[in-house]
């Protein structure tokens, strides 16, 4: 059970996406860095980003045409992706790159 802004919610797990698009017509987009610093709800204790949500060590998930050959990767802190290091309860990826009419996402719990 989590309590959420008034609302509770009988939950396993929330999984946050974010979508990365490149719609600026012939131009490619490189070196994109996505960063979400994490609401209060999360770093007060309610819930708790998950370092192990896709495998052992593995919290933050990709899908980057650049990255991986285009197939999911689960991402380490030892990689492209972090938690808490570029800042307090913040994830982040970097090292992505889209051409025109490409997306990539971002996944963590």
């Amino acid at each position: 059970m989590v309590l959420l802004h008034g609302f509770v919610f009988y939950i396993s797990r929330i999984e946050y996406t974010i979508t990365i698009a490149n719609d600026s017509g012939g131009s490619t987009a490189t070196n994109i860095v996505v960063t979400d610093r994490l609401n209060a709800e999360i770093s007060g204790g309610r819930l708790a980003f998950n370092p192990n949500t896709y495998a052992p060590g593995q919290g933050i998930r990709v899908t980057a045409p650049n990255i991986n050959g285009g197939a999911t990767l689960n991402l380490t802190d030892a990689d492209a992706g972090d938690f808490n290091v570029t800042g307090a309860n913040t994830v982040t990826v970097s090292g992505i790159a889209l051409n025109a009419g490409q997306s990539a996402t971002v996944k963590f719990g």
